[in-house]
């Protein structure tokens, strides 16, 4: 009830950046009670919403809050390339969650779906954490098949992507 609260307050003052964060935490909430279905819908919700104009327009308008002040003429550009992945990440992360609650659900073909999405994006964006989570989610899948072999690979690939991001930071 208090996020469907803080929802309706975002809406209410056209924060679009609020509306989205409600959203998120209720697909959380919605997840963790076995109510998978209207967990991907909160999700569609919010991945609908990060599309419309009024969030690139709140994303814009709190860009300068993450900029450190230095002067530097590149630094909006920096900040804005940053922010731009990192909404793209997350823009994966759902995908992958809908996967998951697919999967869930029994709806095999809707979850690969989403899965290759957000296995695309992640491979787009050189994301190997991402990357990596979808191959664990795949191989959770195939353990649930009894593919073991299939899976055993597919984890030892998602295990040497993290040691290989581990190693370059």
């Amino acid at each position: 009830a208090l996020y469907r609260l803080s929802f309706r307050l975002s809406e209410k003052l056209e924060d679009a950046t609020g509306k989205v964060t409600s959203l998120e935490l209720m697909s959380d909430v919605y997840r963790r009670l076995g109510k998978y279905d209207m967990a991907i819908d909160c999700l569609f919700q919010s991945l609908d919403l990060e599309s419309s104009l009024s969030y690139a327009a709140d994303v814009a308008k709190r860009v300068p809050d993450l900029m450190t002040g230095s002067g530097d003429p590149f630094e909006l550009q920096r900040t804005m390339a940053v922010r731009s992945h990192a909404m793209a990440v997350n823009r994966g992360c759902k995908l992958a969650t809908i996967a998951a609650l697919y999967a869930d659900l029994g709806e095999q073909q809707q979850a690969e779906g989403y899965a290759n999405e957000a296995e695309r994006l992640f491979a787009s964006l050189g994301h190997l954490y991402g990357t990596a989570d979808i191959l664990n989610l795949r191989a959770a899948w195939d353990l649930r098949e009894g593919r073991w072999q299939i899976a055993r690979q597919r984890l030892e690939r998602s295990r040497d992507l993290v040691r290989e991001r581990t190693i370059e930071q």
